[in-house]
């Protein structure tokens, strides 16, 4: 299935926020009922959940193998905290086939202290959204 995707850079601050088309499986759909609404300038959009952040840069990792994406992953289980819903991250990685690279990524969390990104405390100043979001648009 093909994926379509852009992106939006805001040249003064260098923040850069992807769009991407949703798909039509169920994992997309699941994750289109999760996503969370937020005002953006005089739109309302829907953003994906961290949990399924996690779970979308962890099959990214799988297919490209970027370590970029592990490390993202760590640093939004950090982040996020106990308000990672544990068991949907389980289910879901055990059903996507990622489940070796969820308890990785745990572990890297667990050993390392990430510190917070210049997206982290910039981001709510141009935009209400929760930084190191994904953001999906319907076609």
């Amino acid at each position: 299935e093909k994926t379509s995707q852009f992106n939006l850079f805001h040249p003064e601050t260098g923040i850069k926020t992807d769009f991407w088309l949703m798909k039509k499986t169920v994992f997309e759909k699941n994750k289109f009922q999760r996503g969370r609404k937020f005002p953006f300038w005089d739109l309302k959009i829907n953003v994906i959940s961290p949990e399924d952040l996690i779970l979308n840069k962890l099959l990214w990792s799988k297919e490209i193998k970027s370590e970029r994406h592990l490390s993202d992953c760590a640093g939004i289980l950090q982040i996020q905290g106990k308000k990672i819903e544990q068991e949907y991250l389980k289910v879901w990685a055990k059903k996507l086939g990622v489940e070796k690279l969820l308890k990785e990524v745990a572990k890297t969390e667990e050993r390392e202290k990430i510190a917070p990104t210049l997206t982290t405390k910039i981001a709510p100043k141009i935009a209400p959204i929760p930084p190191g979001t994904m953001i999906r648009v319907l076609a």
